[in-house]
Order: C-alpha cells, then structure tokens, then sequence
C-alpha cells in the first residue's frame, strides 16, 4: 500500500495532472492537506509519520493558497518504509566558498554562463536550480560557445540571442481570426499498460501511439513559426542592431493573409513596404501585376485594381518572392507540415514558365 502525503489539496498538486490521475488509478492513497512534521520509530526503524491537517488560507508568492496547520488535529499515519520529495538543491560543499552563489544557493553566472571566477562556467540545474533537461541542455550550450571563445583569446560575449516577435505569448492572445477555420482538437490521450500490470514493476508503461493517431497529433500543429525565420534580412538587422519591441512597438494594423494565388502567400503584417517586390515586377519582369495602395501608415502593396493576384497579369516567376527581404511573400508550401527548415541553396531551373 502507497500514500502520498501532500500538505495541499489536489487542485495546488505541481505534478502533472496525467501523473496525478495513472497514480489513483494505480491505487495509491492521497492523503490531502496534510503536512509531515516528523517520523515515529522503534528499534532504528520507522514506524510511521507524524501529520497534522492543514486549511488553506490566502495565496502565497505562488499563486497557490497558503496551507496553514488546523490546531490540535495531529495524528500518525502507519509506514514502514518513508520518501521524502519535498524539493532539490545544490549542494555547494565541494566548491570551497570560492563560486559566487545568488539568494537560492545557486551558481550565480552572467549573460556569457562565467561565474566570478575567470574561466570557470557553470549551466544545468547547479546553475538554474532543479529545471529540465531541455533547460540543462540549453544553457550547456550557450557556456559551451562562451568558452570557445574564452580559450580563443576572444571577447567573451556568449551567444546573440535572435530578434524574435509573437503574435501573443500564448495562443489565448492571438487573434481567433489568425486561426482561420481551423478545428481545435484536443491532445489525444497516450495509451498505457493497465494499472494492475504496471504497479508491480517498474518498466516503461505508456505505449506509442498507433500510425493513424501520431498523424493526426501531427496535424493539431499549428505551424505558427514563420517560414522565412532562417533568412529574413528584416530579423537580421534587428537582431544585428539590438531592435527593442518595448520601444518600437509592433503596430496597430492586423492584415488578412492572402493565399488566392496557387503558388503565392502573401502576408501584409510582415511587409516593410521596401517596395522591392513592385519595382521588380514592374521594372524587371514589366508585368505590373502589384503595386502601392493607399497612403501613409495604411499603404499596403496589393495587386492591380485590388483583384486577387491570380486574376491579374501575374506570371508566376518568383521574383517578387527572390526579392523580399521578410517573410511577406513566399512560396505556398505543398507540405502539410512546412517547417521551417533550413535549406541551402543549388544550382537549379524552375519548369513551370518559359523564363525558367
């Protein structure tokens, strides 16, 4: 028999909920809002827990109400084998009071992952306190790249972090019209071993999903990032000049994305209005199939007399695409999925006019 005591009730449980629920099913006990304060033992062995039940009061710094001990109400709940899993961390012991550490006991690092001692570098849980592995990984590598470039005699500078901008930081601040039709779908649950076969062991118990599920898992993907992330010149320069959104905002218009072309996206939010795609359309190509609309702030490039590209003179030669330097006009991926993917460029020619 297994208890888990939690000095919270079920709704404040930091655990993921899917663990939560395969431990029920599993048949452990939850023994809520009740807190440990001590063990009961005979003969050096444990015998059981001292608990005493708790309420739960205002929200602490967390955002979780607080637990606070109901008075007189202690009591032992019967073990004789105890795990203790009230958190994680660092043990500094073995770094003799020479690494600096901030107010968790934690490595303190700069932006390059240096601590106050020259050359020495610290990332992972040590460093961030008990995270992830991804988290792990991550900061590995942006100490990895600061210390190439310590050993290289080089300034330390770390990683560049890209220029990035969102639509919302979570998909509750995007416009449903961004969305378009698409069907919200919910996750598709993993299937597991029954609960009576896996409680006994301790192997792998959530199985793969079949074929026909893992497809339409894929399928619920959004596929938010934009696909000129890896060559956009417009993200280059802001990442290059140190852009800051705080200061330069983002802009008021939110534009439809037009894809009534076969072979052409058009996405006006990302246009910089360089004009490129008009002049080499007009001038280059002498087709005049976009232009400049409107004036000032509303100016927009749409093709001739506002119709869809498709209807105007437009050859489909990919110039106007060649030359934008955002994500404003790309090539409408045959992919369900399109990436982006990083790709390289080769020496090639495009059948599907006579200009090649």
């Amino acid at each position: 028999e297994v208890a888990c005591v939690y000095r919270r009730s079920r709704s404040e449980m930091p655990a993921n909920p899917h663990e939560v629920v395969q431990a029920d099913e599993e048949g452990v006990k939850f023994e809520l809002l009740t807190a440990p304060v001590g063990f009961v033992g005979e003969g050096g062995k444990v015998t059981g827990i001292k608990c005493v039940k708790m309420q739960l009061g205002e929200p602490d710094a967390s955002g979780r109400r607080r637990p606070e001990p109901v008075p007189g109400s202690d009591f032992v709940v019967p073990a004789d084998l105890v795990i203790t899993a009230v958190g994680q961390k660092t043990d500094s012991s073995s770094l003799g009071g020479k690494i600096g550490l901030n107010k968790w006991n934690d490595i303190d690092v700069s932006k390059t992952m240096m601590t106050n001692v020259e050359g020495v570098f610290s990332a992972g849980d040590c460093q961030t306190g008990a995270a992830t592995v991804v988290e792990a990984v991550g900061g590995a590598r942006k100490a990895a790249v600061a210390m190439d470039q310590y050993l290289r005699g080089e300034a330390v500078v770390g990683i560049t972090e890209p220029f990035n901008v969102a639509r919302g930081k979570s998909i509750k601040e995007v416009d449903p019209a961004y969305l378009g039709d698409r069907e919200k779908a919910a996750r598709a649950k993993v299937p597991t071993i029954a609960p009576d076969e896996r409680k006994h062991n301790f192997g792998e118990f959530e199985l793969v999903f079949p074929a026909d599920v893992a497809k339409k898992e894929a399928m619920r993907c959004l596929s938010c990032s934009c696909l000129d992330v890896n060559t956009c010149k417009l993200r280059q320069y802001s990442t290059d000049y140190k852009a800051d959104l705080n200061r330069l905002g983002t802009g008021d218009y939110n534009h439809p994305i037009l894809t009534d072309h076969p072979f052409i996206t058009r996405d006006p939010n990302k246009c910089v209005l360089c004009a490129n795609c008009v002049r080499i359309c007009n001038e280059v190509m002498d087709v005049t199939a976009l232009g400049l609309v409107n004036r000032g702030s509303e100016t927009v490039v749409l093709p001739t007399l506002m119709r869809p590209l498709a209807d105007t003179k437009c050859e489909t030669c990919g110039q106007c695409i060649s030359a934008c330097p955002t994500g404003a006009l790309l090539v409408k991926p045959a992919l369900p999925k399109p990436g982006p993917f990083k790709t390289e460029a080769v020496a090639t020619a495009c059948p599907n006019c006579s200009i090649g």
